[in-house]
């Protein structure tokens, strides 16, 4: 009776707005098993004698097809109903994912706030979520604390944890690394007056690359709340956050609260060193975001003009230079600076500190050393093709790892399991040692793998014979047949071992294994899949294999 009076009244919502699901989901959920011969007749009748037959997968497709009237089926929310339900009560999650945005668009379209259609919509999203998923986590979290779930807590339930339930979903979808729950929690935090617990959070959002998170976590570095105050950390995480809108693509002018703070620490330098154009630069794009958030568009407006009354004319055009390249994408300091391998002299002279990386996929993103880029602001990438602004992915501390993210298309390595690798195994190194003297070409150096382990016997390091200088941290290690097994990492310090020992080193180096790469590589959604399969033939010449790992080599700059 209960599902019997649902149906009836989903059968009444088809002359409605319309049902959520796309047409165009339909392709994407074709098992080839029931095509048949590739005709839509031919299909239909596959997938409904095969849904007679109890199969679960043709009772959500059938499901679907009458959910959008497709494939010959009149809509029939009813009839979607039945065979999803089926399908559901078989443990299928896709099908139970579907129901409880069903009845949650059943209860919205009813016009009588149906207790039924809450509760079963409810019922439908915690299966989901109760399996682990943090995209219906984190959709429980929303429905429980939107519109449908507080009438559920008004009418339906008398139980005062529903508020503190639905937060723990969020937490779980947050635990499980989703980026929007990330922030959400953090913000429960701030709102609770927990500063320790929302910075925490907000960290780790600015790890994925949260530009909201990084401004929220910049303001507690201001403020010493929750964290040691450090007007320094805040200004690299307000210009981190400034390059992540650009690198992304996200209109920046929606954000003028980071762009107005931005001015505020160029114009004092307090945070940032003190550069009166690049505070004009900073507040003219926080006053044309023309959103009233906080009245900092209108404050910016404020603080450029007073600004312009102290500065130059020229130093105005030049800010106003700056500001309509960021607002294109492009990296504001460049001008018309000389590009190509040898990049800009100019940018380079800048740099703070540079280190190596490779590229692990064609579409951008490669690795490097953690402690290269930990202090940075802003991070360029160099290849052949010219400097590239980069986005910070993700990071491994204790590994001394981070995975970096630049635009454009890119040669790539593969990377093979470091418990192929042998002793005395001949391998190369790739990267960009003593840039300042050996100039910004790579530099190659061939040694072995005199190690299967690394300082008092780290398993996570291979010590090699691979001569490394200041700038090598990064470098891709390859065996002959061109798969990355590691990445250089360390040297010993000569002075302190002829303390502790008596004797020199005689080229005594460390990387990091390619196993402890691949479990951070492997922990991005975004590259599943995507990496290169490695080499598999027993010789390849040597020259084919050089050039493919100079090819996939990058220069990092940092700011």
């Amino acid at each position: 009776m209960y599902r019997k009076r649902l149906y009836v009244l989903l059968g009444l919502l088809v002359v409605a707005v319309g049902f959520a699901l796309s047409a165009s989901r339909l392709p994407h959920l074709l098992d080839p098993k029931l095509v048949g011969n590739g005709e839509t007749n031919s299909f239909a009748d596959n997938v409904l004698r095969r849904a007679v037959a109890g199969e679960a997968r043709a009772q959500y497709l059938l499901g679907l097809q009458y959910a959008r009237g497709a494939l010959g089926k009149r809509q029939d929310l009813a009839e979607a109903t039945n065979w999803l339900v089926k399908a559901a009560d078989q443990g299928l999650v896709n099908a139970q994912r579907e129901l409880g945005h069903l009845y949650e668009f059943a209860y919205y379209h009813s016009g009588c706030c149906d207790m039924q259609c809450a509760q079963a919509a409810e019922t439908w999203k915690r299966k989901v979520a109760e399996q682990g998923d943090r995209e219906a986590e984190y959709d429980l979290y929303n429905f429980m604390s939107g519109r449908v779930g507080l009438f559920l807590s008004r009418y339906g339930t008398n139980d005062p944890d529903r508020a503190f339930e639905s937060m723990e979903w969020c937490r779980r979808a947050a635990e499980h690394g989703l980026l929007g729950a990330q922030n959400t929690v953090a913000q429960d935090h701030l709102e609770r007056g927990e500063y320790s617990q929302a910075a925490a959070w907000l960290k780790t959002a600015s790890e994925q690359g949260c530009a909201s998170s990084m401004n929220d976590l910049a303001c507690l570095y201001d403020a010493g709340l929750g964290v040691p105050k450090d007007p320094l950390e805040a200004g690299k995480l307000l210009l981190r956050a400034a390059d992540t809108l650009s690198a992304e693509g996200v209109d920046p002018l929606s954000f003028p609260e980071l762009f107005f703070r931005l001015g505020e620490k160029c114009a004092s330098g307090f945070g940032l060193p003190r550069d009166v154009v690049e505070a004009y630069m900073w507040y003219n794009i926080a006053a044309a975001s023309g959103q009233p958030r906080g009245q900092f568009n209108k404050a910016a407006r404020e603080k450029r003009d007073e600004l312009a009354a102290r500065i130059t004319s020229a130093q105005i055009t030049e800010a106003q230079r700056r500001a309509t390249a960021y607002l294109a994408g492009r990296e504001p300091h460049d001008g018309q600076a000389e590009e190509g391998r040898s990049g800009s002299r100019e940018s380079i002279a800048g740099a703070k500190g540079n280190g190596s990386g490779f590229f692990v996929t064609e579409d951008g993103y490669l690795l490097t050393s953690y402690h290269v880029v930990e202090q940075a602001a802003r991070i360029m990438v160099q290849t052949r093709s010219g400097p590239s602004r980069a986005k910070f992915v993700k990071s491994d501390v204790a590994d001394d790892l981070a995975l970096l993210k630049v635009e454009g298309k890119f040669h790539a390595l593969p990377i093979v399991s470091s418990g192929s690798a042998q002793l005395g195994e001949a391998v190369f190194a790739i990267g960009f040692p003593n840039m300042e003297i050996q100039g910004v070409e790579p530099k190659l150096t061939r040694g072995e793998i005199s190690g299967l382990c690394g300082i008092q016997d780290d398993p996570r390091h291979f010590q090699i014979s691979v001569s490394v200088q200041p700038g090598n941290s990064g470098s891709p290690l390859v065996n002959l047949r061109g798969n990355v097994v590691g990445m250089i990492r360390l040297r010993l310090d000569d002075k302190k071992t002829l303390e502790l020992t008596g004797a020199l080193p005689q080229n005594v180096n460390y990387a990091i294994k390619s196993s402890c790469i691949l479990a951070l590589v492997e922990a991005v959604p975004e590259l599943s899949g995507r990496l290169r399969k490695p080499w598999t033939a027993k010789e390849r010449g040597f020259g084919d294999v050089v050039k493919e790992a100079q090819e996939a080599a990058a220069l990092i700059l940092v700011y």
